[in-house]
């Protein structure tokens, strides 16, 4: 139930103190915001949409650009649980001139990470 709360509020932290620091963008949003519980209203409704949200071009690029500029996760590290092999859209060829047409993913074992798995 509480999972994701950490992430969605570092997010929103940093995106406010971003905004604050660029009133300019600020008022923008403010005023596409704005004009969109207007529309809203006229057309008797008290709440914007999800697809009128969605449509909100300067929110969307505020909200693309603060997930890119300051993720909440800067990474995840991902380990194979599985032997796996990747087929890939078209072969390559490496340097010795071997073909490739696929990726082989090996588990991850516990003699080769730091701490066991």
């Amino acid at each position: 139930m509480l999972a994701g709360h950490e992430t969605t509020a570092t997010a929103l932290d940093w995106t406010l103190h971003r905004l604050a620091i660029h009133p300019e963008l600020q008022t923008r949003l403010r005023d596409e915001v704005r004009a969109a519980f207007a529309a809203a209203r006229a057309n008797d409704s008290e709440d914007i949409s999800p697809t009128e949200l969605n449509a909100l071009p300067v929110l969307d690029a505020i909200v693309r650009e603060m997930l890119r500029f300051q993720p909440p996760v800067a990474g995840t590290i991902r380990q194979c649980q599985r032997d796996s092999i990747l087929p890939l859209s078209r072969p390559y060829a490496l340097r010795n001139g071997q073909m490739v047409e696929s990726i082989t993913v090996p588990k991850v074992r516990p003699e080769r990470c730091a701490e066991p798995v």
